[in-house]
């Protein structure tokens, strides 16, 4: 996604956008609403790095989801509905629909955060939460920048070693490995320090590299998204966009009020590429 699309927005509207989205997918449970949501965010984080995050992610969460899927019905056995028996268990047709349901909102979820992380990193995550909790922000920045970036050093040491082709056997490989890593990870984190101690870290007030303001286009988002937040969230409050699954299956039939819901929930998920189309 180019910076000239969602990247552009205000971080405090693209916060809003990333909480919302979390809100609206903890009340619903229909599967066709929880699927869709699942599909709308999987396109978002596809494109935002055109898949390359997505490619290595998405069989880690489709398994997830498929553990999920199959083990809800294994270990609970409540409903009315009873699919077959395995052993003396009862496999039912509602813990099946939950586990459906609950697979795809945890999935969905990830690949919020994943999202979430593209856009939300760095100088804008500090501008959002320096100057109410300075120390936890900047925590939770340099743990989030260093996961990937130990994957990546250890990846390197691991193609150096194979260079050398050493006769050492696997567990002595794995342990100088993981020595040489920590000892990088310790001398980066060093020169990180002596860095922050230079330029005054902690003295007086923050102050930020890159100024954001909002604009104009950036309260037009904010009203956009609280209008369509508030229709959903009123809709699921009524109970559509939702079904009765315990003690007994309800029907999965879409009401007219469902579909409306369904609509607004469309736009409500697209608005990161609804931005970046509006700005090409």
């Amino acid at each position: 996604m180019s910076e000239q699309g969602f990247l552009s927005i205000h971080p405090f509207v693209q916060l809003i956008y990333y909480l919302l989205i979390s809100v609206t997918l903890f009340h619903i449970n229909h599967p066709i609403f929880i699927g869709t949501s699942f599909l709308l965010l999987f396109t978002i984080v596809w494109i935002q790095d055109k898949g390359e995050t997505a490619k290595k992610r998405l069989l880690h969460i489709l398994l997830l989801m498929g553990l999920i899927i199959l083990f809800n019905p294994l270990f609970v056995s409540r409903g009315r509905y009873i699919l077959f028996y395995l052993g003396e268990r009862q496999i039912t047709l509602e813990a099946l629909i939950y586990g459906i349901s609950l697979a795809f909102m945890i999935g969905g979820m990830l690949l919020l955060f994943i999202s979430f992380q593209h856009v939300l990193h760095g100088q804008r995550f500090l501008y959002l939460f320096a100057n109410l909790l300075p120390r936890t922000a900047l925590l939770i920045m340099i743990a989030l920048r260093f996961v990937p970036l130990l994957m990546y050093r250890l990846e390197t040491i691991r193609a150096v070693h194979r260079v050398r082709r050493s006769n050492t056997t696997p567990i002595k490989t794995a342990m100088f490995q993981m020595q040489t890593l920590i000892t990088w990870s310790l001398e980066e984190a060093i020169k990180t320090a002596d860095s922050m101690k230079a330029r005054g870290y902690g003295n007086q007030k923050r102050t930020m590299y890159t100024p954001y303001r909002m604009e104009k286009r950036d309260w037009v988002v904010i009203m956009l998204l609280t209008l369509l937040f508030l229709l959903f969230f009123l809709g699921s409050m009524l109970g559509y966009g939702n079904i009765y699954i315990y003690p007994q299956l309800g029907t999965l039939r879409f009401y007219p009020l469902d579909w409306v819901m369904y609509i607004i929930m469309i736009p409500l998920y697209l608005m990161p590429l609804l931005i970046e189309r509006s700005t090409n």
